[in-house]
């Protein structure tokens, strides 16, 4: 049998491992205000004006990411097009690279090539200057 002696010395023995000192915090890493005497007193950062300022300067950003993209796009659209009106434009000769060619228009709406500058020839509306490239892209001069 436990003798009443015994309880007694479980319970002690029980209330002794529970107690702890009275600047004892349980988690206190975990806390919102400081546990330790003496510390300084702190606050919490404040995480919803870091994440609004994170996300303006993101927003900022992909903004003129796009808008360079966009540029960059109708550039390459504009040298597409030069290009395809280049090569669908009749001319007797196979370009060399390097070489500028003079673009004009007849009377009648047809587009051709030629080595002929504007300066030498008034006889048909000039409508732009463009260099062959090694790469067979065609490149606007003026």
């Amino acid at each position: 049998m436990i003798s009443l002696l015994n309880i007694n010395l479980l319970i002690y023995y029980n209330s002794m491992e529970k107690k702890r000192p009275d600047s004892f915090v349980e988690n206190r890493l975990s806390k919102e205000y400081p546990t330790e005497i003496g510390s300084q007193p702190f606050s919490p950062d404040n995480i919803n004006l870091f994440k609004l300022e994170k996300t303006t300067k993101i927003k900022k950003y992909y903004s003129a990411r796009f808008e360079e993209m966009a540029k960059e796009y109708d550039l390459l659209l504009k040298e597409i097009s030069i290009n395809e009106r280049l090569y669908k434009a009749k001319h007797n000769f196979e370009p060399i690279s390097g070489e500028v060619y003079h673009l004009f228009i007849k009377e009648n709406g047809e587009e051709f090539l030629s080595l002929i500058s504007p300066d030498q020839w008034k006889k048909f509306e000039h409508i732009g200057s463009f260099k062959f490239l090694s790469d067979g892209r065609w490149e606007q001069v003026n």
